[in-house]
């Protein structure tokens, strides 16, 4: 198992936050997927289910005003991982 393949990277662009699973993009096979990522604002938390073959990469909008996002992601195999960012 990798840190690399299963670590949520967190990017900013504006009201987006792009959220990638791994600097190595993270396999997408039948049997070793991400099952969701889902980011967390404010409280609030936003899920988005993935199946093989998607890119583990997700789109977010935040509310104005965040200051603290965290993201996370499940892997089949691996476990549940999380990363965090102040904004």
């Amino acid at each position: 198992m990798s840190i690399e393949k299963h670590e949520p990277v967190i990017k900013v662009k504006g009201e987006t936050i792009i959220v990638q699973v791994g600097e190595i993009i993270h396999p997408m096979s039948e049997a070793h997927l991400i099952e969701w990522v889902e980011l967390e604002a404010d409280g609030k938390i936003e899920r988005k289910n993935l199946k093989p073959n998607d890119q583990p990469i997700v789109e977010f909008k935040i509310p104005a005003g965040t200051k603290t996002i965290i993201a996370r992601e499940h892997c089949n195999l691996h476990g549940t991982w999380e990363s965090k960012k102040e904004l």
